[in-house]
């Protein structure tokens, strides 16, 4: 794990063996409590001779709650931390920043990652953060504070709306590099969009989710930041060395300088008062700005424009915008119903900001959800790589071709030409594309199925751009189906034609409408096809080439009903097969990827699979594994996190017969290869059992151990049993951050 400060600083202050990645549990003061004395906190050890129960007396009389006093003893260390935190910019009283720097490294380090997220920013570029590395401060604060648990909590489609993207993520999509920090502000940003959609209540039935990621002190999960909540008790403390609880029925905290942006009527008054008082919305723009960072990828929807509507009269506003905006090259206008003139002129402004009229953009990815008249016809002359296209289908934006439907009958549609029109223009613009999502939406429960038109027609002309590298046709939220004529055309140019080189389908498409003509040729290899929660008539793969040949195939979160479609193809070879699906895998699904595996060739297989702990399931499975790994890399594998999809867990004994046979496969003289990816709950209790089935295997690393979806925060024992077994040890929740 990389440390946070340059091997090049020399800093006389600093306690190297101290210095730690992640915030570290503090002493506890209650199982260490003949170290504290009444009054002060902390004092000398209490002589040998003293009795337990004077220690306990002691104890109980310095727990006595008073206003501004800490309700129980805490290390000094954690106290020196809060005094710093509570009483920095302060009008009066300050910590000044010249004294915070000549403290040592480690505990700057430990100040950074618990202060808020605005005053890391003032603090970059500083004495403070000499000699650490802040990109890997902002990795910590963004994968201890980003709330991942809320995807958790709220619907299916909601959560998959709402896309936390880590800087490796951003480079695969849209072939941007950023840092950390603006990974944070994004993803802060996005979530603010999404505050005003909807509603992220806590248990103490309050939002104040985004006022946690700039203002909060601490991570959001259960840490330090819960341990310094231990100094305030309900009806009791009030604050404690300048720090405040801003909930107090679920203490999140901050300083006297960020108190306000909670608005919770039972905030205690702050000793250092502030009498700002900017709405909320335009309020976060104000702080981005003062802080100095700008937005890497733009999302706007109607209740943020309607929201930000009376500011766009202010000159001074519009110039905070252009500063925060003008290094945009990720766009995404979401429009879910009808837009107001208002709204429109408020949507007119920010486009004029990030494409100036009469200069080039910097904008490099824009994606549309029903906004094709304000922002389409602006990007004529701005060259764009990649071109998102959504469409809500629903009364507005569809038509029927068939006039007499009975009651339970599939409705057959197709697209307004007015509305397919207007997105042809705006496709039209774009000759340079590299990559085009298409992506279809029911907002209603009515059941349609769609039907080629002029748009879609002219989508097939989409395919046949020489500089398109992926192509994605997404209809996963659409409730109705796609016409087989569309699926079918769609697989016959991708495959036919040498663009793009990567095809990514997400339809319904159960029945044939037609039967198509055979394809008999595959001409180009390096190909990628992806099928993403689809569901195939089951003749359809009679019309592909029975020999297929690709770079890569992707068979992701389908049914085993579509995977075991592709055993009736003649032959798959491939450099890589990935299979991922979280429906429950039957002894009969296992003989599923037996008989692919019969048929593939593949230097690399990727498993994402969620077992059915049966005894035949699991010794299919452990034949299947044998059997790939003496025929091809199988390169990595992981279980599916259990708890999100709310299925069977995996019994402990099955997980170490798994990684038996993993470690059995792999060569001390072949590089390291192999990715293993486990949640925590599932590893717990098989941490001895693994390591000792590792070390009578020879030892031989693997490349990289993921584990997900932790709860605890003991990562030192983690790294402590699992760090010898390979090359990368991964304890940050990587899986989450999938889109």
């Amino acid at each position: 794990m990389a440390m946070l400060y340059s091997s090049t600083d020399e800093d006389s202050y600093s306690d190297e063996d101290n210095d730690s990645f992640g915030i570290p549990n503090f002493w506890n003061p209650v199982s260490n409590k003949e170290f504290f004395v009444e009054g002060g906190g902390i004092g000398n050890p209490s002589p040998d001779s003293e009795s337990e129960e004077v220690r306990e007396e002691a104890l109980t009389r310095w727990m006595e709650l008073k206003p501004g006093v800490l309700p129980h003893p805490v290390p000094l260390e954690l106290q020196c931390l809060m005094f710093v935190i509570g009483h920095m910019f302060q009008p009066d009283h300050s910590v000044p920043v010249s004294m915070i720097a000549l403290l040592p490294r480690s505990i700057r380090i430990k100040l950074l990652l618990l202060l808020p997220a605005v005053d890391v920013c003032k603090l970059e570029g500083t004495p403070v953060t000499q000699g650490i590395l802040m990109d890997e401060v902002w990795e910590a604060l963004f994968k201890e504070r980003i709330p991942r648990f809320l995807l958790k909590k709220l619907q299916p489609e909601l959560a998959q709306s709402i896309v936390f993207d880590t800087p490796d993520k951003f480079k695969d999509k849209f072939d941007i590099l950023i840092t950390w920090k603006e990974a944070y502000i994004v993803a802060v940003f996005s979530l603010l969009q999404e505050k005003l959609n909807h509603d992220f209540e806590c248990h103490c039935h309050s939002d104040h989710f985004i006022q946690d990621l700039l203002y909060g002190i601490g991570d959001i999960h259960e840490g330090t930041a819960t341990e310094i909540a231990n100094c305030f008790m309900e009806g009791g403390t009030l604050n404690t060395h300048g720090i405040y609880c801003c909930a107090l029925t679920c203490f999140r905290l901050t300083t006297a300088n960020h108190y306000h942006k909670f608005a919770d009527p039972t905030t205690p008054k702050p000793m250092f008062p502030n009498h700002i008082n900017d709405s909320f919305v335009s309020g976060i723009v104000n702080e981005l700005v003062d802080c100095d960072v700008l937005l890497r990828k733009l999302t706007f929807s109607d209740e943020y424009l309607f929201a930000m509507k009376p500011y766009f009269k202010n000159p001074g506003f519009i110039k905070k915008l252009n500063k925060l905006f003008r290094f945009v090259e990720v766009l995404t206008v979401v429009n879910e119903s009808y837009t107001s003139n208002a709204i429109k002129g408020s949507l007119n402004k920010i486009v004029n900001l990030v494409f100036p009229p009469g200069k080039l953009s910097v904008v490099k990815s824009v994606t549309l959800v029903n906004e094709f008249e304000v922002v389409g016809p602006r990007l004529k002359g701005h060259n764009l790589k990649h071109l998102g296209i959504s469409l809500y289908l629903n009364r507005k934006t569809v038509f029927r071709t068939a006039v007499m439907v009975s009651k339970c009958q599939i409705v057959p549609v197709r697209i307004q030409k007015n509305i397919s029109q207007k997105i042809i223009e705006i496709i039209n613009t774009q000759k340079e594309l590299e990559s085009f999502t298409f992506t279809l939406i029911t907002d209603d429960s009515r059941r349609r199925c769609l039907l080629d038109n002029d748009l879609i027609w002219y989508l097939y002309n989409v395919l046949k751009q020489p500089s398109l590298r992926n192509f994605k046709f997404d209809a996963s939220h659409l409730r109705s189906q796609v016409s087989s004529v569309i699926l079918s055309n769609l697989l016959s140019l991708f495959l036919s034609s040498p663009y793009p080189l990567s095809l990514t389908l997400s339809l319904s498409c159960p029945l044939l409408d037609q039967q198509p003509k055979p394809l008999t040729a595959n001409p180009v290899p390096l190909k990628t096809l992806e099928i993403d929660r689809c569901i195939l008539p089951p003749d359809l793969l009679s019309f592909l080439p029975q020999n297929l040949v690709l770079e890569s195939l992707k068979l992701q979160d389908n049914k085993w009903s579509t995977v075991s479609l592709f055993t009736n193809l003649q032959s798959i070879t491939v450099e890589e097969l990935v299979l991922h699906t979280s429906e429950l895998m039957t002894d009969d699904d296992a003989k599923t990827i037996l008989s692919l595996f019969d048929i593939v060739t593949a230097r690399e297989w990727k498993l994402g699979l969620n077992i059915e702990d049966e005894p035949e399931t699991v010794e299919t499975l452990l034949h299947i594994l044998t059997m790939i790994t003496s025929k091809s890399n199988l390169h990595s594998f992981h279980f599916l996190n259990v708890e999100e999809f709310v299925l069977a867990t995996v019994k402990g004994d099955t997980i170490v017969s798994i990684m038996k046979t993993i470690f059995d496969s792999l060569s001390p003289s072949e590089p390291s290869y192999f990715d293993f990816a486990i949640s925590e709950n599932q590893l717990q209790e098989l941490l001895k059992d693994i390591e000792h089935s590792w070390e009578k295997s020879g030892k031989i690393k693997m490349k990289t151990i993921r584990v997900f979806d932790i709860q605890s925060f003991d990562h030192d024992y983690y790294r402590s049993v699992l760090g010898d077994m390979t090359e990368e040890l991964d304890l940050c929740d990587a899986l989450n951050f999938e889109s």
